[in-house]
């Protein structure tokens, strides 16, 4: 569920559907729409996305980092976006 939403939020800001590209496609079309994005969020939406990626298409071989903390994680990182991908 955090998968599919955090896609879907993803490709609301950007105005693409991210979840068909790779991370590191996302992140160029996220850096070119939002050129004032910090380092910081762009490294936290590749680490989130990564983690998230792994836990809805490998669950067995993801860390045992709980769903809780995924969700607080999430959470953090939508705000600090709400304030740096704007126009």
């Amino acid at each position: 569920m955090l998968y599919d939403s955090f896609m879907d939020y993803l490709s609301d800001k950007c105005g693409i559907k991210v979840s068909a590209l790779t991370i590191k496609q996302a992140v160029e079309a996220i850096k070119k729409r939002f050129p004032k994005a910090g380092e910081r969020a762009i490294t936290e939406i590749s680490e989130l996305w990564s983690a998230l990626e792994l836990r809805h298409f490998a669950p067995s071989k993801a860390e045992p980092e709980g769903a809780m903390d995924l969700a607080k994680k999430y959470s953090l990182l939508i705000e600090l976006l709400e304030k740096e991908l704007k126009k």
